[in-house]
């Protein structure tokens, strides 16, 4: 159940009554401490980065699904496959001097 703040002091400053408003609220109230913050904000970014891992895990078998019909028909593109064909050969070299 959340406080009600105080009731605002006319001759008060205007940054001063936001702030009091602010501590007020219960996002704010609880993370008082630091063990509390850091606890926080740790399992904050934890969900934040599994969140992120399951969406580009998403995201990518999507899109290898709808591309891979595409990169099937390449060779049936002769100016497309040719110049594909260079590159890989040109890494090929490059990976084969390089060590």
């Amino acid at each position: 159940m959340a406080r009600k703040p105080k009731p605002a002091d006319p001759d008060e400053e205007p940054v001063v009554r936001e702030l009091r408003e602010l501590r007020s609220m219960h996002f704010f109230r609880k993370q008082r401490t630091w063990p509390r913050m850091v606890w926080y904000n740790m399992v904050r970014g934890m969900a934040f980065g599994f969140g992120s891992l399951v969406g580009a895990t998403v995201i990518v078998s999507l899109v290898i699904a709808i591309l891979s019909p595409v990169v099937q028909q390449i060779d049936f593109i002769p100016l497309l496959s040719d110049w594909i064909s260079k590159v890989i050969d040109i890494i090929e070299e490059a990976r084969a001097a390089g060590g």
